[in-house]
């Protein structure tokens, strides 16, 4: 997931001296669906990852190890700062490591919220959860590792 950073950055004239403040983000928890079968693809299915990592999903998934939201540590933000945030498709397709660009299902980054504000240290941990939809079109989908780039974008 590649993250993006778009600061809006407030200033304040202090002794004809302008001071601005910039934010970091450190990865800490990849988000990842786990390893999951597909019993059949003949009908539209839905897997989620919720912020809090409870899996929700049609009965068409089989989860073999389960997968985790995506964890963020934003810092160096100012204290109390409320920062709002976006996301931006990085790419228009999953990528399989195979090669093949299959574009028979979507891996879509959602936000449960639009803001939330740091705390005294200027510091914030950003869950982020995703969804998995596949086509219902009867393809197979060939065993490997799918990914897709992602933009978060922060804006404060």
């Amino acid at each position: 997931m590649q993250i993006r950073i778009q600061k809006v950055l407030t200033s304040w004239l202090l002794s004809l001296s302008l001071v601005v403040q910039a934010g970091e983000v450190s990865q800490q928890q990849a988000l990842s669906f786990g390893k999951i079968a597909l019993k059949n693809n003949n009908t539209v299915a839905i897997m989620q990852i919720t912020s809090t990592g409870q899996i929700l999903k049609d009965d068409a998934f089989v989860v073999l190890e389960a997968g985790q939201p995506g964890r963020f540590l934003l810092y160096d933000f100012p204290p109390f700062t409320q920062l709002s945030f976006s996301i931006s498709p990085g790419s228009t397709a999953s990528s399989y490591s195979g090669g093949v660009t299959p574009t028979q299902f979507s891996i879509e980054p959602y936000l449960d919220f639009a803001t939330q504000n740091t705390n005294a240290q200027g510091e914030l941990i950003l869950n982020l959860p995703a969804r998995l939809v596949t086509s219902g079109n009867g393809s197979v989908y060939p065993d490997g590792d799918y990914y897709r780039f992602f933009e978060l974008n922060i804006d404060y």
